[in-house]
Order: structure tokens, then sequence, then C-alpha cells
């Protein structure tokens, strides 16, 4: 099985995909796979976000990040280090730091606490596949789909029993805030 799903939803952003597709091929590990969710008529970003769970059947790793085209992995033993917290640690929940240009997500504010409406992204988390499969449509918010879906999540992390770890590194990276829109 493979360890890790990163789903990518793009649209019309070609270079930016390139500069994605060759942080991940760089991984040290090969035990991802990526999923590409393509929008070609720009259909926005209510789309995008449902477009998750209309392709969640794609999502075989026993975990998920979303990483969009204008995103990428910020180190090459990202997918290593995830594999050694997953067995070490057993999470169901991964949160990540990300080097958002002019300030780094989740904030100081958010950072090892619930979550904060604009101070998260999509590409902050890694969560467990079954987890993420049940929820997901959680996604589907014309806003702030990722900060819907995440803030769900932790309102049953006590009920649940989930296991959330904190992984203090900056892992992924926006190349530019884009905001759905073609280069």
């Amino acid at each position: 099985m493979t360890f890790l799903t990163i789903v990518t939803r793009c649209y019309k952003r070609p270079e930016a995909l390139k500069v994605n597709i060759m942080s991940v091929a760089r991984q040290t590990s090969d035990a991802w796979e990526q999923v590409f969710i393509v929008d070609d008529e720009g259909k926005g970003l209510l789309h995008a976000n449902q477009s998750l769970h209309l392709n969640r059947h794609k999502v075989k790793g026993e975990y998920v990040l979303i990483l969009d085209d204008d995103d990428c992995l910020a180190y090459d033993e990202f997918v290593e280090d995830l594999t050694d917290i997953a067995l070490d640690e057993g999470p169901d929940i991964i949160m990540i730091k990300m080097d958002q240009i002019l300030r780094t997500l989740p904030t100081p504010q958010v950072w090892g606490k619930v979550p904060i409406f604009g101070q998260i992204g999509s590409c902050c988390f890694v969560v467990a596949r079954d987890i993420w499969q049940e929820h997901i449509e959680l996604f589907g918010q014309p806003n702030g789909g990722d900060y819907s879906f995440i803030s769900a999540l932790f309102a049953k992390v006590e009920s649940s029993g989930w296991v959330v770890y904190w992984f203090d590194k900056i892992c992924t990276k926006i190349q530019r805030v884009g905001y759905g829109k073609p280069e």
C-alpha cells in the first residue's frame, strides 16, 4: 500500500505545476502517489473544493495531503519523515507548517491549538485516509474549505480519541498566491 497520497488540484498553471511535480519527484522515499484533479474550464473555488469529495475514490495512501498546483514540498525528506512519524507515533492528523511567502501557516496563534479561520491552509495538515474519506465533504465550501474541514476534525479529536501530531517543520510552501486564477 502507498503511504502518502498527494492530491493536487490543477487549473491552468503549467509552470507552477512543473515545480509542484518536481518537488514531489525529489522525495527520498518513493512511498507516495500523486493524484491530479484537473479543472480546464475555471469552474471556481467551490467546484475545486467539492472536487476533493468527488474524487475521493482515487486516494489509496494511508495518509492524504492536499498540495495544490501552486504549492510544493519544501524539502526532499518530507515523505520519509512522515513515514517515521507514522510508525513511531501512529497519529491520525499530522499538522505541518507551510511557508506562505510573507508568513508561516499555521500562524503562531494556531500552532499547537485549534485552527482559526484564515490562519491555516490546505497543505498544513496530513490526515489518515479513513478520516479524510469520511469527512472530506466538509471541504466543499465556497471559501474556507480547508478551515471547515480541519476545524471539524479538531472538534472531534477528544471524543474520537484521534491523535494529533505537531511536526514543527516547514514542509510545504506556496509558490505564489494564485487565488484560483491561471498563470
